[in-house]
């Protein structure tokens, strides 16, 4: 996941310069222009009503002359516009040099005055002469005072089609307007706005301001009349009036015509019918702007940032439909833009970007994921082989065949762990089914097919809950088995059953893994029968060690205490007393050991400090008899939850022993204190002969007796049972000890909260 990580960053990192490079350089421009061209073709705008296009067309031409015209005929179209109530008239004809005759310039001023509101064409040459940034060319000064300017610069892009037009050129401080903005200026009467440029050249910077794309109408969508129609009166004044006029060149032999984007219907426009898609623009507020450099660079950018999260996220058969995804959706985004906000927000430069990324990460995801593989194949194939079925021969060739070749030896190896993880469970003779978490059966051993069909059950019923029908607990309850649940415990579940035919059974469920989230489960029942008929057997000893041998042996002591002095000689009393308490002894520890071995234990809530005085009260008379003192120190409660015969019986044997290896005048202390880390610590010291290291080793040993002094009449299971019952508590028993100095015992009991009931 690391090296995968790695890799996403390093191929976003790559995508998103490739993003920026393309965005700053405009790489695709050629590209994104050919989708506009498709988005003006389909959205193609109205023509509005009051625009006109007087044609200056072949028509025209042949009526009126050869072009160019006098201006007198100039002035004679301006004169029927003007008589015919024009709202403005934009001019598209260059008049940059006087006329040959005077007295056309003063007939053309003259009409210019008349209609009024006239705007006519500048232009720029750039550069300029004698090194100057750029020259302004303008119609002479006895036209200029009677007539507005603008300028009419194409804007051609880099396939040479003009989609664009800028509204303001000059030199930063005095601008002139686009012959179609003069014109919509002039057409609400309202003032010019810049100041006029002069003539000449200028070492000021050529600055350009407010360019914008164009929003073509259908071709031959305006309104046009020939200027020699006009001119002969042939179009009614109404058909005129109010109308903001174009006059510009049509005809064929003038060269004014441009390819748009509509040209790939096979249309190449006039100029003048490009500055009427332009004045339509304007007047209906259908301006499309260009979207700057910030925002191009946003969008491409967050398409790559969203198609990047995508794919880390997003499986590999995923990936191929969300590259296809972002494509649609960048273009779709592209034609909204330009529809609701009228803006042009270009995709190819995600669009190229997203089809350099989308293989670049599928071939490092796959050399990432390939790597991973050939070294956790390489790390199992190092890894020591179990079975050791097979000898396998070191990968050879080139990397691909390497690969192979390790992917062949370990799917051999997974196939040996399978047939021999299959064979075991297959050969285990308790019945052994494997299932998943919604119960169903997926792999049964011999024994289990044999239990099954012994139940009548056949190997089409797949259900664990098929199968159990019948099965109770001990109490007749329907067995049901935890599968799937955190009562299973992380150890696994185990309990008593019984079959339908009243066979015991020990059922054991255990989950492969995390019991809460396991998608595996091991199943073993177990015949249990003999075992609870050896238990039953031993019960049935105990009984008889517990009574039909004590009670013989408590006769033989009661008869022996009311006997008369002459019927059993003194010396032969005592021994045969001796001997019956011995056996008497023998059994109460065998029985007190074997419960505590095997029987279930009754916990409650005891304290130690009772239990240990009740057991010194207990064997105050025999400590008295030996001479022997015993000191119980103890402040407080120390709460476990223990079962409270067996303990007492541990710290009476603990003491029974210090008083009988201990001579006359000692003392036997018992403490108890809680330690550091909450256990509860009883320290029994004597002051006895003590113990080598060699009979350290077997003191808790059954049947381990150390001759010396009274002690040599003992059972040997004193200690043994101790030890057991400190085992079936939780708790710890350690002994120190040297010959001469008597032993120390110390028990460790955890606290009552810490303990669980032994089972």
């Amino acid at each position: 996941m690391r090296q995968m990580l790695v890799e996403w960053i390093a191929v976003f990192v790559l995508g998103a310069a490739l993003a920026v490079g393309l965005v700053i350089t405009d790489a695709t421009v050629r590209l994104d222009n050919v989708l506009y061209d498709a988005f003006v073709r389909r959205l193609e705008r109205p023509a509005a009503d009051d625009i006109l296009i007087v044609a200056i067309d072949d028509a025209s031409l042949q009526a009126l002359g050869p072009w160019p015209w006098p201006r007198a005929v100039h002035a004679r179209l301006l004169d029927r516009l003007a008589d015919s109530g024009v709202k403005a008239v934009g001019y598209d004809v260059l008049f940059l040099e006087p006329a040959p005759d005077p007295a056309d310039d003063a007939a053309l001023a003259r009409s210019l005055a008349r209609t009024g509101r006239v705007c006519l064409p500048v232009m720029f040459d750039l550069p300029g002469p004698n090194g100057q940034a750029f020259a302004t060319r303008a119609p002479p000064p006895e036209l200029r005072r009677h007539a507005r300017l603008g300028h009419v610069d194409m804007v051609f892009d880099a396939d040479g089609l003009s989609r664009r037009a800028v509204l303001y050129e000059g030199d930063g401080v005095r601008r002139l307007p686009h012959l179609v903005e003069c014109l919509r200026l002039a057409g609400t009467g309202a003032p010019p706005g810049r100041s006029p440029l002069p003539d000449g050249a200028t070492a000021a910077a050529f600055v350009r301001e407010g360019t914008m794309l164009i929003p073509f109408a259908a071709a031959g969508g305006f309104r046009t009349v020939s200027a020699a129609s006009v001119i002969a009166g042939e179009v009614p004044d109404g058909f005129l009036r109010g109308k903001l006029v174009l006059v510009g060149a049509t005809a064929a032999g003038l060269d004014d015509r441009h390819s748009t984007p509509l040209s790939t219907r096979g249309h190449s426009l006039p100029g003048v019918e490009i500055e009427a898609n332009l004045l339509n623009a304007r007047l209906s507020g259908d301006v499309v702007d260009a979207a700057g450099q910030p925002l191009r660079l946003a969008f491409t950018l967050a398409g790559v940032a969203l198609m990047m999260l995508a794919l880390a996220v997003l499986p590999p058969r995923r990936a191929l439909p969300l590259g296809f995804g972002v494509i649609v959706a960048a273009v779709a985004t592209s034609g909204l833009t330009l529809i609701v906000g009228q803006v042009w927000l270009p995709p190819f430069a995600l669009i190229l970007t997203v089809l350099v990324l989308f293989p670049v990460w599928g071939w490092r995801r796959l050399e990432a994921a390939t790597g991973y593989m050939v070294a956790e194949l390489q790390r199992f194939a190092a890894e020591p082989d179990l079975l050791r079925l097979r000898r396998y021969k070191p990968a050879g060739g080139d990397a691909v065949a390497q690969q192979i070749q390790l992917m062949h030896q370990t799917i051999a190896r997974v196939r040996d762990l399978r047939r021999f993880a299959a064979d075991t469970l297959r050969s285990l003779p308790d019945p052994t089914v494997v299932l998943n978490r919604d119960g169903e059966i997926l792999f049964g051993n011999r024994a289990a097919r044999r239990l099954a069909r012994s139940a009548g059950f056949s190997r089409r019923r797949r259900r664990l809950a098929d199968l159990a029908q019948g099965w109770t607990d001990l109490e007749g309850a329907p067995l049901r088995l935890p599968i799937g649940s955190a009562a299973s415990g992380a150890a696994g579940w185990a309990q008593e059953v019984l079959s339908p035919e009243g066979q015991p059974y020990l059922a054991a469920l255990a989950p492969h893994g995390d019991a809460a989230f396991a998608e595996a489960w091991i199943l073993r029942l177990t015949d249990i029968g003999e075992l609870k008929a050896a238990a039953a057997q031993r019960e049935q000893i105990i009984q008889l060690l517990s009574h039909d041998m004590r009670a013989p042996q408590s006769s033989i002591l009661a008869l022996l205490e009311t006997a008369p002095p002459e019927a059993v000689p003194p010396d032969l009393k005592q021994r045969l007393a001796g001997y019956a308490r011995r056996t008497l002894a023998l059994a109460g520890n065998f029985v007190q050991l074997a419960r505590a071995r095997s029987s279930a234990l009754a916990f409650e809530l005891v304290d130690l400090g009772d239990i240990l005085v009740e057991a010194a009260d207990e064997l105050w008379p025999l400590a008295r008899q030996a001479g022997v003192r015993i000191d119980v120190l103890s402040e407080g409660e120390h709460l476990i939850a223990g079962e409270r015969d067996l303990l007492t019986r541990a710290f009476i044997n603990l003491l029974d022993n210090a008083i009988k290896y201990s001579a006359a005048g000692t003392v036997v202390t018992c403490r108890l204190a809680e330690s550091r880390n909450g256990a509860f610590l009883v320290t029994i010291v004597d002051q006895g002969v003590g113990m080598s290291a060699e009979q350290l080793g077997r003191l808790f040993t059954p049947f381990q007796r150390f001759a010396s002094g009274s002690a040599s009449d003992g059972t040997g299971l004193g200690l043994s049972l101790v030890a057991q019952v400190m085992a079936r508590h939780g708790a710890t028993i350690e002994c120190r000890s040297a010959p001469g100095e008597g032993a120390t015992f110390t028990l460790a009991f955890p606290p009552a909260s810490a303990v669980s009931q032994a089972r």
